[in-house]
């Protein structure tokens, strides 16, 4: 499992760069003191997605019915790197794709780490 990890973040890995954020009563969020930027190695799939958007259905009659092309933004680090991070990545933090033209801003909306310590990172 290892060797594959390996192998998907050296070929599809691109530095990320994660800047927490804190929310704060009667302001919008600004930069956490407690939590430095920091610029890790994270592998961003973003692929397109189709989400089906249901009206009144009548027996087999489908009025309403209809797609909407989606694309969902999920960011992926190994549990090496989440480690090495030194703090929980939290909903609110952003994550800036550094490599990429125009450098793409997410706000993360929940990152739960899975049994084996990656943490897959939900964005928007």
């Amino acid at each position: 499992m290892r060797a594959a990890d390996d192998t998907i973040s050296a070929t599809f890995g691109e530095t990320i760069r994660i800047e927490p954020r804190r929310g704060r009563p009667n302001a919008g969020p600004d930069a956490d003191p407690a939590r430095p930027v920091a610029s890790v190695q994270g592998v961003f799939p973003l692929r397109p997605d189709e989400e089906a958007l249901e009206g009144a259905r009548r027996g087999s009659e489908m009025t309403g019915f209809a797609t909407i092309a989606t694309a969902t933004a999920r960011l992926w680090l190994r549990a090496n790197v989440v480690d090495g991070l030194g703090y929980a990545v939290k909903r609110g933090d952003l994550v800036v794709l550094s490599e990429r033209a125009g450098a793409p801003r997410y706000a993360v909306v929940r990152a739960i780490p899975t049994e084996h310590g990656d943490l897959p990172v939900y964005l928007a």
